[in-house]
């Protein structure tokens, strides 16, 4: 194995306070077979950082060792109901845990450095709060590692054993296992911690444990965000709260992206970068930014009416919705500038009502870095940059809409917004995005071009009419600097065809006759080609062809 820069993660399951995890392995045993395991002295009840235990139970998938000092501190028949406790618990692992947890997050190493295909799980007295624990330090040789355990092996408190969240907790810490094979040991990628906490979240739902039961861990966790639902997602101090977080982050993009969180783990992306990876090759219009903001949004609303991504798709979660942050009335007349102090995503919620009977549109201006997720009453949303127009329908509709800002740097920001009434042309109706495909003119000119990537290609009136999907009415009005920042192109191809023409302001149409390299070389850029239906390219007569 290569060794690589060793890190000992802290992967917790809390419920009031941590529950811990984090990433190991082991070796081949016998039933009573006593060994002496390094542990997380962190974790221990007793500060230990090496503990006896006994080989208590063998199942055809794990090995459970116990702690000899929690052993012998039990009575006889403490000790008889612990033995039943761990045989109910490794047949759950053998029968549930470990076939549906393999069957969609993948493999443990197996067989791992130990060259045993069982697993370790080493119960142990820990602390009150944490559930269990994962150390990546026992997947490398103690010529590597000094201090591993060199098995594939986790931690669960044994204080749990009569819990029926144990076997949450050893699904929990059974990903972190498997995580460490997919992501660390295969791509040699260390995997963000919030995500990874976030597949151990919601593995208790791919293994069939999520419970409506009010004293879940589930339950738990929702009691905990609606309580303080503004905590950054990906920073990780390792508190209960972050484990709220992550637990209904995960659930929501879980819900609205089937299949995300298994094929994310199957990548040498780490964090956002592989959300954003699945996303793009699955054809999703959405990026990372945009998904944050949405579930943010959904959390609030947490209903359908507005737009279906804001609400989550699972019965148990549909009784979150949380309250503003913030509230302010606007009229007319008057400036509003708000300040904001808040971690790398991290949610806010300003709800804003428009108590104008004005039908001016509201302009917003935020620090640049900073992203605000816009929802108003009349259903439109999205990300906005700075500046913003939201436009008031001519009947006066808008009646109040909600600000989400946040920022995607890390460590925490002095985020500022200011807000007014402004008689500026706004640059279209708010919700609309500027697409591959749409109609804009420059404030002020007539002139309709169609955009794709960073180029704006002019149609004539005749020419907008062969494609029925380009309606002129709905043609998007831009400010001069954004109308300018796209490069006016001329290139086209037909759809069926890869000869290359260039279009002139008489209607002729001209084929570039010469080599892609002559193309390239001579500053061409192959995404500046419009791509033409037959109608359009018959329409325009032939010219001579350019071969420089």
């Amino acid at each position: 194995m290569v060794k690589r820069n060793l890190k000992v993660f802290v992967l917790c399951l809390a419920l009031t306070v941590p529950l811990l995890f984090n990433v190991g392995d082991a070796f081949a045993d016998t039933l009573g077979q006593r060994t002496q395991f390094s542990t997380n002295a962190q974790y221990d009840a007793s500060g230990r950082s090496q503990i006896n235990a006994t080989l208590r139970a063998i199942s055809d998938k794990a090995y459970f060792y116990v702690d000899d000092k929690y052993w012998t501190d039990l009575t006889p028949s403490g000790q008889s109901r612990f033995s039943d406790a761990i045989s109910k618990l490794s047949n759950e692992f053998d029968e549930l845990i470990y076939p549906k947890s393999t069957n969609y997050w993948g493999f443990e190493e197996n067989p791992g450095i130990d060259g045993d295909p069982r697993i370790t799980v080493l119960i142990e007295d820990m602390k009150s709060g944490f559930g269990g624990y994962f150390l990546t330090i026992n997947g490398y040789a103690r010529s590597e590692a000094p201090g591993s355990n060199q098995r594939e092996m986790l931690y669960l408190n044994a204080d749990s054993a009569f819990n029926p969240q144990i076997n949450i907790f050893l699904g929990h810490e059974f990903q972190h296992l498997i995580s460490f094979a997919q992501k660390e040991n295969k791509y040699q990628v260390d995997e963000e911690v919030w995500l990874n906490e976030l597949r151990s979240e919601y593995a208790s739902d791919v293994i069939g444990y999520s419970s409506q039961s009010a004293d879940s861990v589930l339950a738990k966790r929702i009691e905990s965000f609606k309580q303080s639902p503004s905590d950054s997602l990906t920073e990780w101090p390792n508190v209960s709260l972050d484990y709220s977080q992550v637990a209904l982050f995960g659930r929501y993009i879980a819900g609205h992206y089937p299949d995300i969180l298994k094929e994310t783990i199957f990548s040498s992306g780490r964090g956002a970068s592989s959300i954003n990876d699945f996303l793009a090759r699955h054809g999703y219009k959405e990026r990372f930014e945009d998904i944050f903001g949405l579930w943010a949004a959904a959390n609030y609303f947490n209903s359908p009416s507005l737009d279906p991504r804001l609400t989550y798709k699972q019965d148990i979660l549909k009784n979150i919705k949380i309250g503003p942050t913030r509230s302010t009335s606007v009229t007319e007349g008057t400036s509003y500038n708000f300040s904001y102090t808040l971690g790398p995503w991290q949610a806010y919620w300003h709800q804003i009502y428009n108590d104008s009977d004005n039908k001016k549109a509201i302009k917003i201006t935020f620090d640049a870095g900073m992203k605000i997720m816009y929802v108003d009453n009349l259903g439109r949303l999205g990300l906005i940059t700075s500046p913003a127009f939201v436009t008031n329908p001519s009947d006066g509709a808008l009646r109040n809409f909600l600000l989400i800002p946040f920022h995607d740097q890390t460590g925490s920001r002095n985020l500022s917004v200011s807000l007014s009434y402004t008689d500026e042309m706004p640059t279209g109706l708010f919700g609309v995005t500027l697409e591959n495909g749409m109609l804009v003119h420059k404030q002020g000119e007539p002139e309709l071009y169609v955009i794709e990537g960073r180029y704006k290609r002019y149609l004539r009136p005749e020419i907008i009419k062969m494609y029925g999907h380009l309606d002129p009415t709905k043609a998007i009005v831009l400010d001069s600097k954004t109308f300018d920042s796209y490069i006016s192109a001329n290139y086209v191809r037909y759809v069926n065809d890869q000869k290359v023409y260039a279009v002139w302001p008489d209607g002729t149409k001209h084929w570039l006759r010469m080599s892609a390299n002559t193309f390239t070389e001579t500053g061409r850029d192959w995404n500046s080609i419009f791509i033409i239906n037959e109608h359009e390219l018959n329409a325009y007569k032939t010219g001579s062809d350019i071969t420089r």
